[in-house]
Formats: C-alpha cells, structure tokens, sequence
C-alpha cells in the first residue's frame, strides 16, 4: 500500500488535469452543508462540539499548510482487491490534487500503529502538522459526512451510528 502510495503523489500536479483544492474553502463549503443537512439531527453539545472542530480547524493556519499532491482521495479497506497475485486499489472518483495526509486517514482508524508501520514507509516529505490533520480533523469529520449521506437516503440506523460516532469524538 505504501508503494502504491509513494507513486500516486509522486505524480505532477502541472501535468495532471484535477481540480485544486482550496483547503479553507473546501472545509466552509463542508461545515455549511453539515450544518444545513445535518444540525437538524444535533443537540447543543454536538453543535458546540461540531463548531470547535471547524473554528479550531479554521483558525490555526498550519492546518491549510502542505505541499499540493495528487491523492485517491477515498481509501479505504472498501477500496482493496486483494488476490493471491496482490493487492490491487480501486475507484478513483474522488482522486484530486489535495494534501497527502488526507490519503492517511484509513491507516489511522486501522489503528496507531498501522499508520505508523505505512508512514515508515513513506518516501515524501511529512512536515510538522501531517498527523494533527489526519488525527484531529480528517478522521474526526467522517462521521459527520455519514450524517449527511442518511439524512439524504433517509437511513436511520447510519444516522443514528453516525451521531453516536460524533458524540465519542474527543
């Protein structure tokens, strides 16, 4: 995996035809949809909660700082084929030009030490807020992006699994 991942941002953003994410205004556009389709769900503690997330996010500007890099953007254990030949990553759909942290989230939620183990294998540059914007932003907002998709497909059970996850969040 970490292979795959040295070559993927190893990969010329001027020669590559993504769109460049804008990290502020990625995340305004997010925290504006998440409060508009999914607050409705939220009591005050999680709100609150959900605005220092953002603010903190916002307002500390070593979060916005990385190199530009081209990520897949969605891995996940969802996204590996693996064969007795190897392991082979699939849907590209959300590949983009982004910070490479994002393409680490995964790793985190398998665990400390998963993250660490690919991390040692990892060949780009890792400055000094990588693994703050993995573990205190980028895994900490899925949850809120299941709120928003089971409010859309009207699914209860993610809906409420989804707030739950929100209200472990530390």
């Amino acid at each position: 995996m970490a292979e795959f991942i040295n070559i993927l941002h190893s990969l010329d953003v001027k020669s590559c035809e993504l769109d460049i994410i804008d990290p502020v205004e990625n995340y305004k556009m997010r925290y504006k949809e998440f409060k508009d389709k999914a607050y409705k769900y939220f009591n005050e503690e999680i709100r609150n909660k959900t605005d220092l997330l953002f603010e903190s996010y916002f307002n500390n500007k070593n979060m916005h700082k990385y190199v530009p890099t081209v990520i897949h953007g969605d891995l996940s254990t969802d996204h590996l084929i693996i064969t007795d030949e190897g392991i082979g990553i699939i849907d590209f759909g959300d590949t983009r030009i982004f910070d490479s942290a994002y393409d680490f989230q995964w790793a985190y939620l398998l665990g400390k030490d998963v993250l660490e183990k690919i991390l040692k294998k990892y060949n780009k540059q890792i400055d000094d807020y990588f693994i703050d914007r993995i573990v205190n932003f980028y895994t900490k907002i899925i949850p809120y992006y299941g709120v928003v998709y089971a409010s859309e497909v009207k699914d209860n059970e993610l809906l409420e699994k989804s707030i739950k996850e929100i209200k472990l969040l530390k």
